[in-house]
């Protein structure tokens, strides 16, 4: 039997969603290259079976504008030769180099992972922004139980004291943080800072906001749980970055449904926010403060961001109108770097500054004004709480990508496109008592 076109693409979209995060946040690479087959299997089945997903031509636009770029800085590489070959060992050894004798270090293998993986992301997007009321309740199912599981795997582990992931993968850092399937702290509070108002809204929104909890009493008592586990795991995964951008998230979220004159919710507004963070307060208390207490009283004691930002600058104008080339950051970055940071940086923890760096003003500039474009032509109105929601995860992950480079890990950059996909459906709106009326036969 063929599945519908929907229902193989919410099918692709869950299954994906469950387990890519589960395989150290993602980063396997066979598991990568799985999940991106997977995704374009969906893709063709929209078009080969359901004709194409709604709304073609604006979605198209941005990935058309950040593919032409990418296109066009690897036709620079073949103008110019590869300037990092030009060092010799011994000045390889001796950084900093002189970035204003080869501002061109673009790298083709690079650039055309920088393209796949985007074009991974925005399918994702694409596909969940195209799916029905009914499939997209799916998805959001599959980011409550998604968020629930890491955030309670990862106190579990946490708390016997974890030694590997999911008995599979050693365990060698962050050993004493809460951190899910995930390597990273940080990047496992990223994740769930998008997670927890997409799952919050869910489980309490009623049915004609977008949830799937009948009853009041039940989605209450749901939301609280949620709530409480998974604002437990992100305080105790000691991610100061993480903590802040979830607060920022949640509040953009509240702050965007009091704004909202069309939301049928408002009440919730009144206790929520006070709720949400004593249910968090009361999970940290439980698991003991003083640990937690310490890490964030502490000043950061990382100040190599700040020292990769600030050689980031030494770069001249030329390299920053134009771009350094996509995926390029891990070698032109050795063309600047101080000579106290000893080990190599593939990422600049700073997902913003790495992109203008890699693209330039004229990138940047392109790559906006297709965004401006997709997003005036697609936009839905009004939002719902869920979608409301899903803008404060948005946020939350924005913030957080400035101080790391989450949205080049694919279990958390996953579940950020997935947001976007969910904010942009225009299947989530209001259904009210007129249209139900219109809709009904005579």
């Amino acid at each position: 039997m063929i599945l519908s076109a929907t229902r193989m693409t919410t099918l692709i979209l869950v299954l994906t969603l469950l387990t890519v995060p589960l395989a150290v946040g993602g980063m396997v690479a066979s598991v990568q290259a799985l999940h991106a087959a997977a995704l374009v299997l969906a893709l063709l089945y929209q078009f080969l079976l359901a004709g194409e997903p709604q709304r073609v031509t604006p979605w198209l636009v941005p990935w058309i504008a950040f593919s032409a770029y990418i296109a066009f800085q690897i036709s620079t590489a073949f103008v110019a030769p590869d300037p990092l070959m030009a060092f010799t060992r011994e000045q390889w050894m001796e950084p900093p180099l002189d970035p204003t004798r080869f501002p061109n270090t673009v790298n083709i293998g690079f650039a055309l992972q920088s393209w796949a993986s985007f074009s991974v992301y925005w399918i994702t997007a694409w596909l969940v922004a195209s799916l029905d009321r009914r499939a997209l309740r799916w998805v959001l199912a599959a980011i409550v139980v998604l968020a629930s599981f890491e955030s309670l795997y990862g106190l579990l582990a946490f708390a016997v004291g974890q030694e590997s992931i999911l008995g599979i993968w050693s365990k060698t850092y962050y050993t004493g943080d809460v951190t899910g399937t995930f390597v990273n702290r940080n990047h496992f509070a990223g994740m769930l800072a998008v997670c927890l108002p997409i799952g919050a809204a869910f489980l309490f929104a009623s049915r004609r906001q977008g949830g799937v909890i009948p009853s009041q009493p039940l989605r209450s008592a749901a939301t609280v749980l949620y709530v409480l586990v998974v604002g437990t795991a992100i305080v105790n995964s000691h991610s100061r970055l993480g903590v802040f951008a979830t607060l920022i998230g949640v509040t953009a979220w509240f702050w965007l449904l009091a704004r909202s004159a069309d939301n049928q919710e408002q009440k919730m507004i009144r206790w929520m926010p006070i709720a949400m963070i004593a249910l968090i307060v009361i999970g940290t208390l439980w698991f003991g403060p003083v640990t937690i207490v310490e890490r964030f009283l502490r000043l950061p004691d990382d100040t190599n961001r700040l020292t990769i930002w600030s050689a980031m600058l030494e770069f001249p104008p030329s390299v920053w109108l134009s771009g350094i080339g996509a995926g390029a950051f891990v070698d032109a970055f050795r063309l600047v770097q101080p000579a106290d940071l000893q080990r190599s940086y593939t990422f600049a923890h700073n997902d913003w500054l790495e992109f203008a760096l890699e693209f330039g003003v004229v990138g940047i500039a392109l790559i906006a004004a297709a965004l401006i474009y997709w997003y005036r032509q697609s936009r839905p109105s009004p939002l719902t709480i869920v979608q409301l929601a899903a803008a404060g995860g948005i946020i939350a992950m924005a913030v957080h990508s400035v101080g790391d480079f989450n949205l080049h890990i694919r279990g958390s950059a996953m579940v950020f496109w997935t947001a976007v996909g969910i904010f942009m459906n225009p299947n989530l709106q209001h259904r009210n008592r007129r249209n139900d009326l219109r809709g009904r036969p005579p």
